[in-house]
């Protein structure tokens, strides 16, 4: 049961969909079988002979998603989307869908001899090799964007991380401000003003350093001296030592000229 178990991962791959593919296979299958025919499905599966086309076609199916399978998982590590599209592009069209239709055109042939039916051949090419072709880009276009999912969702993880280890920094640094503000320069005598900007508070020292700050504006209030700190507005609290002037424009509102 374990080596089983194995051998199915196997076949699963990176992606995951081995079920998916033998499934696919067999509705391709039966659909090149049916395809023009006149009759419906009910009719159709009583046809003399219609069971060993379809599961003819069906393994034929099979083959060409496999290799379409095998041929993605190979670009996949030699040219990622990610690095390299456009020769990723060129290359699945070559390999992917030029180079399995070929295989599908030699896999064809090789059923009409082998069934003494190569006058078949004709209305291979007519009727069903462009429905095979259409069946072949659904394959790549398929695995194109499995690829893409998981290739967005992996973004979503690193940026999930770099948020994490982002916030453990900022944690970090409160800390070292909230053991020791005047080793990191951040002394509430030489404050000139804070301020909120993009959700995070900072701090402009009156010599003009920068730091993030991480105290809202009613715990800093709380926190400064009450005579040489004011909140002018919701977003701002300046020293008074920066303020050389101000005009009252209306009742409640002033225009402060600052250093």
């Amino acid at each position: 049961m374990k080596k089983l178990t194995v051998h199915l991962q196997k076949l699963n791959g990176p992606y995951r969909d081995f079920v998916l593919r033998c499934l696919i296979s067999l509705v391709a299958g039966h659909c090149i079988v049916v395809h023009g025919a006149k009759y419906n499905l009910f009719n159709i599966v009583q046809v003399k002979g219609y069971y060993p086309s379809m599961l003819s076609s069906a393994l034929i199916a099979f083959c060409l998603v496999m290799v379409v399978y095998a041929y993605t998982i190979y670009l996949d590590q030699k040219l990622p989307y990610a690095k390299f599209w456009l020769k990723r592009i060129v290359w699945q069209i070559l390999l992917g869908i030029i180079g399995v239709s070929l295989l599908a055109i030699a896999l064809a042939t090789a059923y009409f001899y082998i069934n003494a039916q190569t006058h078949r051949l004709v209305n291979y090419w007519i009727y069903d090799f462009p429905v095979i072709f259409a069946f072949i880009v659904g394959l790549n276009m398929y695995y194109a964007g499995l690829y893409l999912i998981g290739l967005r969702k992996q973004l979503e993880i690193e940026v999930q991380q770099l948020l994490r280890i982002n916030r453990t920094q900022k944690l970090n640094l409160v800390q070292q401000i909230n053991s020791s503000d005047k080793e990191l320069g951040i002394d509430p005598d030489d404050i000139a003003f804070i301020y909120t900007k993009a959700q995070e508070y900072h701090v402009v020292h009156l010599n003009q350093k920068k730091f993030l700050w991480f105290k809202n504006m009613k715990e800093s209030l709380k926190q400064l001296p009450k005579d040489d700190f004011y909140l002018i507005n919701q977003s701002c609290i300046i020293h008074r030592a920066i303020i050389l002037d101000y005009t009252a424009i209306s009742s409640r509102r002033f225009l402060l000229k600052l250093k």
